[in-house]
């Protein structure tokens, strides 16, 4: 569960747990259609090399993410404020990412 759904239910419980699942779902569905498409279009030769650099940004983001998090929460002095400007800019990054 990233950070803004995080943010925005607190409680209950059984709600987190819910949004827990359908997040960790569509993480496994993201994996399965990307092994799909590599697979339809580069074949089966080069798919460790292909899947590495696909995933390379996933796995930089996900080892940087708890510093630049504390980090970004240390100087805007707030775990909320700092959920809030991560949620930003994520959604400005989704809409420049539909419109290429």
């Amino acid at each position: 569960m990233t950070g803004w759904q995080r943010g925005l239910v607190v409680r209950p419980v059984p709600l987190l747990a819910i949004m827990a699942v359908a997040i960790g779902g569509v993480r496994g569905a993201r994996t399965l259609i990307m092994r799909s498409g590599v697979l339809d279009r580069w074949g089966v030769r080069d798919f460790g090399a292909v899947m590495a650099w696909f995933n390379l940004p996933v796995a930089i983001g996900i080892a940087l993410s708890p510093m630049l998090g504390s980090l970004l929460a240390g100087v805007l002095g707030s775990w909320s404020l700092a959920t809030v400007v991560l949620a930003v800019v994520v959604l400005a990054g989704s809409v420049l990412a539909s419109r290429t």
